[in-house]
């Protein structure tokens, strides 16, 4: 029987973080619509976020090397802290704005 290897996608905590960042350049167009200044702005924001985000996928063998197994597990756990923060606030920016809770 032939066993597949495993493939570790080494750059995981990077990526995601980078991949997320492209929902909150969804929330700046939707704040910017009309403003064609702050829409290019937010553009451009996108297109280096995305080069970034290629970039690091790219480089994902030389990184996880220069980082090694421990470093990669802190970067992970950090990032999955980051992550959660902020999917509280959006929760509590949600909530906030749609009138359940009034003052």
């Amino acid at each position: 029987m032939v066993r597949k290897k495993h493939i570790d996608w080494p750059l995981h905590p990077f990526s995601r973080f980078f991949i997320i960042e492209v929902a909150a350049v969804i929330v700046l167009m939707t704040n910017a619509e009309g403003d064609l200044t702050r829409q290019v702005i937010v553009v451009e924001s996108l297109l280096i976020i995305l080069l970034i985000t290629f970039l690091s996928l790219l480089l994902a063998g030389q990184i996880q090397r220069f980082f090694g197994l421990t470093g990669m597990n802190v970067i992970s756990q950090v990032m999955g802290v980051l992550l959660s923060a902020l999917a509280l606030q959006f929760i509590f920016d949600g909530i906030a704005h749609s009138g359940l809770l009034r003052d």
